[in-house]
């Protein structure tokens, strides 16, 4: 007799199994592509072009060279020359290398590079005509000003080279010595972890569509204004509301239009009342337009009186509920206006718009505090502004715009 067929009725059938293989052989195409990510960074690790620079340097800039910087450079700095004084430029300098390239910064602001690299005759006979000398230390050359002491400083460890995103760092020695991030893309060049600091909750409103050339945020209880805005702004050093400025921080602005460069001044005001802003704005236009009256005593010396016009300063004010406008013209046409609300005190020569104003905003970066194009920077002035950050000096020239907020410096193109 046949035997019965068994077909059980309850049970799943479980792919358990098959979800495992799955996901065994994922795991392994994931770890095997990070290991080769790493094999490949491996040889980024230890920097040789750090360790070989001149005597003094304070900065060095430490780029690899990567076929995404490589062709970033040939777009936007092909035309940057590296040494002053000579026609080399950085993408030549990068085509001459294997895998990094570090540019080195005096004491004196004396610039040199360093390529893991060896370079030819014809190439160091050219640049000793500029009065630069190229050395060959280990498996790298270093291209300083003839006479220079090329210094040792041991193994450089760059471990963050192991990320895929690591293009380069900016290094700066010294007492407050640092390591930050750079990356170049197609919008232009970030240094990351400079931590420039400042509030910028004290910017003014201003009408929508202003073209703003510079907006520097002041730290409470600074010595001075940065160089350029002093070079620029048309008001005395010693005018009560700059002083009030550096001693309570707040933002200098510079805007264009039609009339040229205009400013405007913004601080807490504390406690000032309305007659004390109006003298304040009275101050300012009294110091740019002073005059000197010459007397002669009876006995026939004689000597120069200063003399203000404070007289001839006609002075409106305009109160509302949360703010009030003062308006002074002097008998020149010349016109300042303050705005002071319970927060913000502001004095320019251009309109103050209040009711239907915009908080003006880098297009380089978000967030940023303190921003200015390039076309206001003379060379002597740059490192002042940037607080000293001789490594934005050397790019300056070849980017649109630079912002600063609290953790980033960015070089738009």
């Amino acid at each position: 007799m046949p035997g019965t067929l068994n077909i059980p009725l309850e049970g799943q059938i479980t792919t358990r199994r098959d979800y495992a293989r799955v996901v065994a052989l994922y795991s392994s195409l994931g770890l095997g592509l990070l290991l080769a990510i790493v094999a490949w960074r491996l040889q980024y690790v230890v920097s040789p072009t750090l360790r070989y620079q001149p005597k003094e340097t304070v900065m060095s800039v430490h780029l690899l060279v990567t076929p995404k910087n490589k062709r970033v450079v040939g777009e936007h700095l092909a035309e940057f020359d590296v040494l002053p004084g000579s026609p080399l430029t950085l993408e030549e300098v990068m085509n001459e290398a294997k895998r990094e390239v570090t540019i080195d910064v005096g004491i004196d602001g004396a610039v040199s590079y360093v390529i893991d690299n060896t370079i030819n005759d014809e190439v160091a006979k050219s640049l000793a005509s500029f009065g630069y000398e190229a050395s060959r230390h280990g498996g790298t050359t270093v291209v300083a000003k003839t006479g220079s002491e090329i210094a040792d400083t041991g193994r450089h460890l760059t471990i963050r080279a192991l990320w895929p995103w690591f293009q380069g760092d900016v290094v700066s020695y010294g007492a407050n010595a640092s390591r930050v991030n750079l990356y170049l893309n197609d919008k232009g060049l970030s240094i990351r972890g400079t931590d420039v600091a400042a509030d910028d909750a004290l910017l003014p409103t201003i009408a929508e569509g202003t073209t703003v050339l510079a907006n520097v945020t002041v730290a409470a209880n600074s010595l001075q204004l940065p160089a350029m805005m002093a070079d620029l702004l048309p008001i005395p050093a010693d005018s009560k509301a700059l002083q009030m400025l550096l001693e309570n921080g707040g933002s200098i602005m510079l805007v264009k239009d039609e009339a040229g460069v205009g400013y405007y001044l913004s601080f807490d005001p504390g406690e000032m009342t309305v007659d004390e802003a109006a003298a304040l704005g009275k101050d300012m236009m009294n110091r740019a337009s002073l005059s000197t009256q010459e007397w002669t005593t009876p006995d026939g010396s004689s000597y120069e009186e200063l003399r203000s016009q404070s007289l001839d300063i006609k002075t409106d004010i305009r109160a509302e509920e949360t703010y009030t406008f003062i308006t002074l013209t002097n008998k020149a046409g010349d016109t300042l206006r303050i705005a002071k609300t319970p927060n913000l005190l502001t004095v320019a020569n251009r309109e103050i718009s209040l009711d239907n104003g915009v908080k003006p905003a880098s297009t380089c970066l978000a967030d940023a505090h303190t921003w200015f194009t390039t076309s206001l920077i003379t060379e002597a002035l740059p490192a002042t502004l940037l607080n000293n950050n001789r490594a934005a000096a050397l790019f300056l020239q070849n980017f649109k715009e630079v912002a600063i907020n609290n953790g980033e410096t960015r070089f738009c193109w």
